[in-house]
């Protein structure tokens, strides 16, 4: 039997049969999700990692290729890729899917020769979206975001500097909305990430933020700083940022 995961519940091993679970199933917004397909693959040896005849390597690629391509979905480890994607593992098969083919490729996989599903954990829900329209939505955020910078440059000494591009790729992780069309991780930087940087030059230009070698080092005034310079952090003005 197929089981569904909600990953992102309380308790993760309570899972559900498939024909059982709502929350994930296609509700009409065209949205997509971050999902696991855990699975059991013929010949493969999870203990060494490998499969014992290279003749059930061969047919799990060309079957697990052929399931994918069959549903629309680019095969590929999602680097660079801004559309729907899967990469085939024999443990998993895992990348982003719309939601409504989600029970329809597990019961693929699972009605195949190579493969049998053991679960599936589904995780972080992602939407189409223009740039137009995200950015309208960051700079609502702005001041929000302004202020995590400001804590996160925070530093003990005056001569202590905090790196501009972490604290961006921090600032990306916690304020991103997941596009489909314009996905940002760890490894690749984006419009959250290009959103912060600017941010962060505006609060410079505007004594917010102290800045050594340009704007690749900052950190943020100390309290006799901010008296002496008459900074508030609770009431600074953060300008909307135009364009990234």
């Amino acid at each position: 039997m197929i089981k569904i995961l909600d990953a992102n519940a309380k308790n993760p091993l309570d899972y559900k049969p498939i024909q059982d679970r709502t929350e994930w199933t296609d509700n009409g917004n065209g949205n997509f999700v971050k999902v696991y397909f855990r699975i059991n693959t013929k010949g493969f040896n999870c203990y060494n990692g490998f499969f014992e005849h290279k003749t059930d390597s061969t047919n799990f690629h060309n079957e697990a290729s052929e399931i994918i391509k069959s549903f629309g979905v680019v095969e590929s480890c999602g680097y660079n890729q801004n559309n729907e994607y899967l990469h085939a593992h024999p443990q998993n098969i895992s990348g982003i899917i719309a939601k409504s083919k989600v029970k329809a490729i597990a019961k693929s996989l699972d009605n195949s020769l190579s493969m049998s599903i053991r679960w599936v954990d589904v995780y972080d829900e992602f939407i189409y979206m223009k740039d137009t329209d995200y950015i309208d939505i960051l700079n609502g955020k702005r001041a929000e975001i302004a202020q995590a910078i400001i804590g996160w440059a925070a530093t003990k000494r005056t001569n202590q500097f905090i790196a501009a591009s972490p604290i961006a790729l921090k600032a990306q992780e916690n304020f991103k909305v997941n596009r489909i069309n314009a996905i940002e991780n760890a490894n690749k930087e984006g419009m959250t990430y290009k959103f912060a940087i600017e941010l962060i030059r505006q609060l410079v230009d505007n004594g917010y933020l102290i800045q050594e070698d340009d704007y690749y080092y900052i950190r943020s005034l100390n309290k006799g700083e901010q008296k002496k310079n008459k900074v508030n952090y609770a009431t600074m003005e953060v300008l909307p940022i135009r364009s990234v």
